[in-house]
């Protein structure tokens, strides 16, 4: 079944805030939605309160109506949510419904998850099925009048319109998202909003089949949970008031994964466009290629002084990883960054700091597809011994990872200065074997040039600025001429950041002081200039009159312009 946003859109209508609207039936129609509580608020009888909520809607009109537009809460949704909703519409159609209510999403829902050949059938539960679903619906929709006085059923051939309380639900899908920072809208996410928020249609749906809806709402946030996990993203409190107790309370007391709590996925952040490209650093990204598709000791560690790009080549690896220029067997993996500082934080009591490693190296193990990427490494090998308080145990974290590094559990890229290197690696040989080299040396002036043209347009758009190429030379020669206790590139692109945010402040004191000096004008230049233009146009016209009435139309016309344009600017010059 093909379909997309476009399909929806009609029948979506535009989403407002204001809890009063003006629902249009036919007059002839008796037509009610389920009998709920939550429901009566919107099945206003037209016999016994047109009146009073005529009045309503006048007094609510007279505010400004906040909306959201359709296209901004469906751009989310992705190709099974979309079919979904269509699913809905269509189920809405076939009991010939006025509105599409929850009822039909949760219809919608088991249809999406039946054609799914992978599902058992709904959200794993086989005794859910489609014809089960209608005929539960049928039940509890008997009570409802389908037809008018005359006995004739009364069905516009035209959209049907979403219910106000589908919208919420819909709207409370896409908020139920964001909080798990999520860029999508899948149906679990949908599933667990109309739990939360429907008016209990779906439920007793799910009821009479046997099913019990909390229960589904479980399983429906264990694959989001594990959608997290395999983006390397932590959870975290759930907003608008849809915390995990709201889900079920095992999952209130549940830890947090410790590879989503302290690394970032810089894969992920590759596939969004957040990470610079790297340039002039093609041969190092290779050669750590080349290390990870290695079967033994597969570990690159990056040595290099600060400030020459160790950092900028894990990301390196990260956007061929996104674009597919890797070996075949590093396609899936993701490339995770440790947060050292996060890690360390607040591990005050002895082997506070050893368990979350270890608990972060059996979440690497147990996902199979992360390279972890330690950025100044000789920080937490270092970090077991004196600077904890242990007044030199002689214990560090590099015991725990020399294990799993040895059998190949899992694989690791490492970076750090070469004194860090000599002065905590060379002195451990047996944790210094686990790792490769890649030397990442500083990259001439001409490697340097070609780096700042790269980055350039990303400082452009922060800055408002424009860089030009003889300014980016003079960044990298006056650099590293006269920085001499730093490195290329980063000593040249602070330079051009830091002249970039002058010369955008200096552009606002600018423009700020043009904006005050033209308010700050005597009114009377602004009507002399005025009395100036006019008395020009006057002349041009008389001049047109008088040539048309003497000569008639030629070329000479323009000398009697001119004569008469030169006279008004030097009478009025004087």
């Amino acid at each position: 079944m093909q379909v997309s946003s476009s399909s929806i859109t009609p029948w979506f209508g535009t989403l407002t805030s204001n809890r009063f609207r003006r629902i249009h039936r036919p007059t002839t129609a008796a037509y009610s939605p389920p009998s709920t509580s939550r429901s009566l608020s919107f099945r206003l009888s037209q016999r016994n309160t047109s009146s009073s909520f005529t009045s309503l809607t006048a007094k609510k009109t007279r505010r400004r109506k906040k909306t959201f537009t359709v296209t901004s809460l469906l751009e989310r949704f992705t190709e099974r949510s979309i079919k979904v909703l269509a699913y809905a519409l269509k189920e809405a159609a076939t009991f010939k419904s006025n509105f599409v209510f929850a009822q039909h999403v949760m219809l919608g829902l088991i249809a999406e998850a039946a054609e799914n050949p992978s599902e058992i059938g709904f959200l794993g539960f086989d005794v859910i099925t489609l014809e089960k679903a209608r005929d539960a619906v049928r039940v509890l929709n008997e009570p409802m009048n389908y037809v008018d006085r005359d006995g004739v059923y009364v069905y516009e051939d035209k959209p049907v319109p979403f219910s106000f309380g589908t919208k919420h639900v819909l709207t409370s899908a896409v908020e139920y998202s964001k909080s798990l920072n999520h860029n999508f809208v899948d149906p679990e996410h949908i599933y667990v909003a109309l739990v939360k928020f429907d008016d209990g249609s779906s439920a007793r749906i799910l009821n009479r089949l046997g099913a019990n809806p909390h229960q589904l709402a479980n399983v429906a946030y264990s694959r989001l949970e594990k959608e997290l996990a395999r983006d390397g993203r932590n959870p975290g409190v759930l907003s608008n008031g849809v915390h995990k107790k709201s889900i079920s309370e095992k999952h209130s007391g549940a830890e947090k994964n410790a590879l989503s709590q302290f690394c970032v996925d810089l894969t992920a952040r590759a596939r969004l466009g957040l990470i610079d490209p790297v340039i002039g650093r093609e041969v190092e990204v290779q050669r750590m290629i080349q290390i990870l598709c290695r079967k033994k000791k597969s570990n690159p560690i990056l040595l290099g002084e600060a400030g020459v790009g160790k950092t900028a080549i894990a990301e390196g690896l990260a956007n061929s990883i996104s674009r597919g220029d890797v070996a075949p067997s590093l396609l899936k993996k993701r490339v995770m960054s440790l947060d050292v500082a996060l890690l360390m934080a607040g591990a005050k009591e002895r082997g506070e700091l050893e368990d979350r490693v270890t608990k972060l190296i059996k979440d690497i193990i147990k996902s199979g597809d992360v390279i972890l990427f330690i950025d100044e490494v000789h920080t937490l090998v270092q970090s077991g011994t004196t600077e904890r308080g242990n007044k030199g145990s002689g214990f560090n974290i590099a015991n725990l990872l020399k294990p799993s590094l040895v059998m190949g559990l899992f694989q690791c890229i490492a970076s750090t200065t070469i004194d860090e290197y000599r002065l905590h690696f060379e002195k451990d040989k047996a944790l210094a074997r686990r790792f490769q080299p890649v030397w990442v040396d500083e990259p001439s002036e001409d490697d340097a040039i070609n780096i700042l043209m790269g980055v350039r347009d990303k400082y452009e758009e922060h800055h408002k600025c424009i860089y030009t190429e003889d300014a980016i030379k003079a960044a990298v020669h006056l650099s590293a001429r006269y920085i001499v206790d730093r490195y290329l590139p980063d000593k040249a692109i602070d330079l051009i950041d830091e002249a970039g945010s002058k010369a955008s402040i200096e552009a606002f004191k600018m423009k700020k002081e043009r904006d005050f000096g033209l308010l700050s004008k005597n009114p009377e230049v602004y009507w002399g200039e005025i009395r100036t233009v006019q008395s020009m146009l006057k002349m041009v016209q008389e001049s047109k009159l008088k040539y048309y009435a003497t000569s008639g139309i030629g070329d000479s016309n323009e000398l009697i312009l001119d004569s008469y344009l030169t006279s008004a600017v030097f009478d009025n010059g004087s």
